[in-house]
C-alpha cells in the first residue's frame, strides 16, 4: 500500500513503543515505577483496554530479573488502577 508522509507517520506512532525518558525509573506522585512497564502499558492500551495477552507481556516485561521487586509489583499495580482492564 502507499501512503501519504502523515499518514506514514501516524501509523507508525500506533504501532511503535516509544521510550519516555532515559532512566530505568519515572517518578509518579513521589513514587517510583519501572519505566520499561509503564512504556509498554502505554503502548498496549492505546485501545484504552488491557487486555488479557496484553497483562501476559506485561508479566514477562517485570520478569526481566530473578524475581519480581517491589518497584515492578508497584508497578503493575498502578497500570491496573490506570487503565481498563478486559479479560
Amino acid at each position: 500500500y502507499k501512503f501519504t508522509k502523515a499518514a506514514r507517520i501516524y501509523l507508525d506512532s500506533l504501532v511503535t513503543k516509544h521510550r519516555s525518558g532515559t532512566s530505568m525509573y519515572q517518578q509518579i506522585d513521589g513514587k517510583r515505577y519501572d519505566r520499561s512497564c509503564l512504556d509498554l502499558a502505554a503502548h498496549l492500551a492505546k485501545d484504552e483496554l488491557i487486555s488479557k495477552p496484553d497483562a501476559e507481556e506485561l508479566w514477562k516485561d517485570v520478569l526481566d530479573g530473578p524475581g519480581v521487586t517491589q518497584c515492578e509489583a508497584d508497578t503493575i499495580a498502578f497500570v491496573m488502577e490506570k487503565y481498563k482492564c478486559s479479560q
